[in-house]
Parts: structure tokens; C-alpha cells; sequence
């Protein structure tokens, strides 16, 4: 089944028959009574958008947009410009054997992941950042709350077609602020104002100093791919839950991100790892941070995850009141003093009231429900060629065999290759 997301279905069903917002979100909720617990609101909304001939996709999914791209699409064919390249892997995780490669491809319309199986991941060696690509025959897959491309033995992959042109790759759009009640899987350069109501110890991992890409260790020896013998660094991630008064949703923190969080350097963390992390966790519990980054699907506890690309762990009070004024729509007068006195005590007393109404609205139920959750760290596999795997719990396994085969590409946990 062809994955579209309701907020889209939504947005093409306006668009077609100038229904508004409350109209279409009334058919919906009434489609979704009258077939209570039989269908989806996404099941919903495409019978909505059918009941109005509104057409969703393009059936014969020929010289697509990126942006148009949804999971479940068989027979894709799109054209886009090359922006990375990642090497080819081979692999053998229960009973399946085989190697895989992928780069990333964008158009005017967004970015998108093509992950090449098999034989077909031969072809990575021929292609090279700037290219622009036709792929033929592919087929969408959604991984970690994006749609990813894969192409097999029957895809095509087309290098410098005659006459391919893409101008212009968008990269990402500006950030948005939610609530993270708001927040919904896939969400992309997002933003939330929230308190760290819990926090736990980084979980830490080898890398190559010169790539920043995981190193193996074989016969007391550490081994990177590209740099082979190697004297390691670490890097690491740490997860926090954050609550916003609505509701808390775990996040993720990566090595740069870390020291922007706790205002650490590498080294000062690195040699906490002898002294332990109560006095750092202890000082970050009930400290007020923005966080911009991305939400994903954690499968194994069923929940979304917030994944950090940016924090900033001392918002200016005079911009988050700037911020509520203008959600709110309220009309502030300003207020004019000769008495600079005066001024601050009005600017202190601001700050001062938004930090108490963030703190009251941090409800003692929701840091409850945080501390009563089984404390499993989730380890995270990690490297630096692109964005994070999903979280999975700890467990005996080794880290190889907790990858996925939907993403065998190393993680970068410092940007992120989307933007």
C-alpha cells in the first residue's frame, strides 16, 4: 500500500475542491465513526479524497518529483543531482548474504536516499557528487520516518542522461516551532522549547580520528576501513527526556550536540567516563533548552523519538516571549522608560514569569511517568557517513548484528546529510 501522509492528503484535498480545514477534518472524523476501528484516519482521508475525485499520485509514477515520492511506489522513475556517495558494504546477517551501497540525490522539491542492492551496487563506483542521475524501475521504502529509493538486479540506473538537467537541489526548509504533542514521525528541521526532566549516561563507541567512522577491533588492533590501522578517539550519544507541559518525548543527543547540551568539551566528557555522570545529569535536570532536529519511529517501544541536529542550551527569554506573543497573537504595548532600572526590572520580570510558566506547565505526572520507565538505554548504532539508526534496546547481541538491513550506511553524528 502506497504510503501518503494525511496532512498531505489533506492539503491535496483542499487544494483540489476548496473545502476548508474544519470541513475536510469533519468528513474525516465522521467517516472515521461511521467505520469505527475498521479503518486509519490516513484510511479515512483517502476515501475522503476519492469520494471528490481528488487524485493523489501519479499511477504511472513516470518523471517524478522527489517530493512526490511516497513509500509503497513500484516502478519509480526520477532524475535528480547527486549530492553524496557512500561506499559499497557487504554483509551476512541471519542467513542473508550480500552487499549494498547508497548516495543521496536531490531535486528542486526536497532530497531523498537511493540504496542499491546486489549486483546494482557495483555501479556506485561510476557515479560522483554533482552527477545528475536517472533512476529507472525503483521502488520506495520508508526507513526511520523518511522514503528512501532502492533499486535491485531489474532497476536501471541512468549516469548524465542527454539532456537531464537539475538546476537547483533544495536542501531543507526553514525551521518550524511545535508543541511535541504537534510533533508527528517524518517532521524535518523542527524546533521545541521544552525542560529535561530526565537524562542518562552517554553510551560511548571506538572511531577513526580521521574520518570520525567506527573502527572494528581485530586481534587487539583497532581497523578503519579507509584508514586501516588506526590509535582510536570516541565519539558517543546521549538520550534526555524533554517535556513541554503537553507531554515528554525522548531525544537524542550525538557527540557535538552533547557538548552543546551539557557545554562540555570532548575531553571534560571523555574523562567523566572515570569519575561517572550523576553531577552532569544532576545539572541538566530542569534546565530549559530549544532543540531543533528531526522525529522518527522508534519500532521496538513504539514511540516517536526526537533526533538532536541543534541545541540551544540558553534560549534568550526575550526571544521565547517574542515567539508566544506571536503564536498567541497578542498585541503588547511597548513600554517606554527614561530609567534603565526600570527597564530591566520589566525585562527580569518577563524572563523571570516565562521560566516559572514553563517550569508549572512541566506536570508531576508526566516526570513520573518518565522515571517509571524501564531505564534501557537504547544503543544506537554509530558513524559518520549519515543520520542516525534507530534506537534498539541493549542486548547481548553485538552492534553488527542490531543493524538494519533497511540501512547499513554508517551514522553521521554530527549533521546531517538532508540539509
Amino acid at each position: 500500500m502506497i504510503k501518503i501522509p494525511v496532512e498531505t492528503i489533506k492539503s491535496r484535498i483542499k487544494e483540489k475542491t476548496g473545502m476548508s480545514d474544519e470541513e475536510i477534518d469533519s468528513k474525516i472524523k465522521a467517516k472515521l465513526d461511521a467505520l469505527s476501528g475498521l479503518i486509519s484516519e490516513e484510511g479515512a482521508a483517502h476515501i475522503i479524497a476519492n469520494e471528490n475525485n481528488v487524485k493523489l499520485f501519479d499511477t504511472e509514477n513516470e518523471n517524478l518529483k522527489i517530493k512526490d515520492i511516497y513509500a509503497g511506489m513500484r516502478n519509480i522513475e526520477v532524475t535528480g543531482k547527486v549530492t553524496n556517495v557512500f561506499e559499497v558494504r557487504e554483509f551476512n546477517s541471519n542467513g542473508r548474504e550480500g552487499k549494498v551501497g547508497s548516495f543521496i540525490m536531490g531535486d528542486e522539491t526536497g532530497m531523498t536516499r537511493v540504496t542499491l542492492w546486489g549486483s546494482k551496487a557495483d555501479e556506485l563506483k561510476n557515479i560522483k557528487q554533482e552527477d545528475v542521475v536517472k533512476v529507472q524501475s525503483g521502488f520506495s521504502k520508508e526507513n526511520n520516518g523518511r522514503v528512501e529509493i532502492h533499486m535491485n538486479d531489474n532497476s536501471k540506473l541512468v549516469i548524465n542522461p542527454e539532456g537531464a538537467k537539475v538546476e537547483e537541489v533544495k536542501r531543507g526548509a526553514s525551521k518550524s516551532r511545535k508543541s511535541i504533542p504537534e510533533l508527528n514521525v517524518g517532521d524535518e528541521n523542527v524546533e521545541i522549547l521544552a525542560t529535561i526532566v530526565q537524562s542518562y549516561d552517554p553510551n560511548f563507541w571506538d572511531v577513526c580520528p580521521n574520518c570520525n567512522k567506527k573502527a572494528r577491533q581485530e586481534n587487539g588492533e583497532y581497523i578503519c576501513n579507509e584508514h586501516g590501522n588506526i590509535t582510536p578517539d570516541q565519539s558517543y550519544v546521549m538520550n534526555c527526556f524533554l517535556d513541554d507541559g503537553k507531554d515528554n518525548i525522548r531525544s537524542v543527543f550525538f557527540k557535538n550536540q552533547v557538548q552543546n547540551l551539557t557545554g562540555k568539551t570532548h575531553e571534560e566528557i571523555l574523562a567523566m567516563k572515570e569519575t561517572g555522570f550523576e553531577d552532569l545529569k544532576n545539572d541538566l535536570l530542569g534546565k530549559i533548552i530549544t532543540v531543533s532536529g528531526r522525529v522518527t519511529q522508534n519500532e521496538m517501544f513504539v514511540r516517536k523519538e526526537f533526533i538532536a541536529q541543534f541545541v540551544d542550551a540558553n534560549p534568550d527569554p526575550k526571544e521565547e516571549i517574542k515567539k508566544v506573543q506571536e503564536e498567541q497573537k497578542v498585541e503588547t504595548k511597548p513600554v517606554v522608560s527614561n530609567e534603565t532600572s526600570n527597564t530591566d526590572n520589566i525585562t527580569n520580570e518577563s524572563e523571570t514569569s516565562l521560566k516559572e510558566e514553563i517550569k508549572t506547565e512541566t506536570s508531576v505526572e508526566s516526570v513520573e511517568s518518565v522515571e517509571s520507565e524501564e531505564e534501557k538505554e537504547e544503543v544506537i548504532i554509530e558513524s559518520s557517513d549519515e543520520e542516525t539508526e534507530e534506537p534498539q534496546p541493549k542486548s547481548q547481541e553485538s552492534e553488527d548484528e542490531l543493524m538494519s538491513l533497511d540501512d547499513l550506511e554508517s551514522i553521521d553524528d554530527d549533521e546531517d546529510i538532508y540539509t
